[in-house]
């Protein structure tokens, strides 16, 4: 048994290339964003992707074993009965539960020939947006990359910022990293090199390795930051750990200082 794949949609990078005359470098490339869709997983502790998730409790409205249906639901995907899930989630979607409402969009967002459900990345937008409104995190980082990427919904940076900010304030590392993105570069917010170390920071903790090297990146720049090589180096070093190659390439052309 397995769950939709995650989705990748078209990459939008972003560069900015630094001279680096001082730390010995030549050009350094920030990234782009990550705009891969998180998928719905059999237990509330997995973690797509790498990201810190924190799950929501489900709920309904009309019953007070909205948890325990979608629970049900999720079972029943996971023994291949797709088309019953499909159509207990619905009903539990549209009677306001959360973690179903994410969970139709992620049917819609890949579509499922075994729940007849077509692939409809509006309907997918259209459920995304409502967990979200209900403060669920993952719906809140997918619905964020549809807006990047113009996935259902038109492109619009600002409404990305917007959603990736509710995620990253709940502890989503992907949303943190996509925020900094954006200070760093002024698209779809105001520059802010000061707000993209703030959330490079919180992804860095929790120990995303692009985040990492950024922020190493801003430290030895003193962008948003008191330049400092020393931490610069100490942050590269803990992205190369996970095998990070920018981080790798640029502790090796960092020249010691005389």
């Amino acid at each position: 048994m397995r769950f939709p794949h995650c989705i990748i949609y078209v990459i939008t990078y972003y560069h900015k290339k630094l001279d680096l005359v001082k730390a010995g470098m030549a050009v350094i490339v920030l990234g782009s964003l990550v705009l891969g869709v998180v998928v719905p997983s059999a237990r509330a502790t997995d973690a797509p992707l790498g990201s810190a998730i924190i799950r929501l409790p489900a709920f309904s409205r009309s019953s007070g074993s909205g948890t325990q249906l979608y629970q049900k639901g999720l079972m029943q995907f996971k023994e291949g009965h797709h088309d019953q899930a499909a159509q207990l989630w619905r009903v539990l979607a549209e009677d306001g539960n959360p973690d179903a409402q994410f969970a139709l969009g992620e049917l819609y967002a890949s579509g499922d020939v075994q729940a007849g459900i077509d692939q409809n990345l509006a309907k997918a937008a259209k459920w995304y947006r409502r967990a979200a409104q209900q403060g669920h995190v993952k719906a809140q980082y997918n619905l964020g990359v549809f807006y990047a990427s113009g996935a259902g919904v038109p492109y619009d940076l600002r409404e990305a910022a917007r959603w990736w900010r509710m995620a990253a304030l709940q502890g989503h590392i992907q949303a943190q990293f996509n925020l900094g993105l954006l200070y760093a570069q002024g698209t779809g917010v105001a520059s802010n090199p000061a707000e993209a170390v703030r959330w490079w920071g919180m992804a860095a903790e929790h120990g995303y390795a692009p985040a990492q090297f950024n922020l190493g990146l801003m430290y030895i720049m003193g962008e948003g930051v008191k330049e400092s090589r020393t931490q610069a180096v100490h942050l590269w070093q803990l992205s190369a750990r996970q095998g990070f190659g920018e981080a790798i390439q640029a502790l090796k052309v960092l020249k010691p200082r005389p």
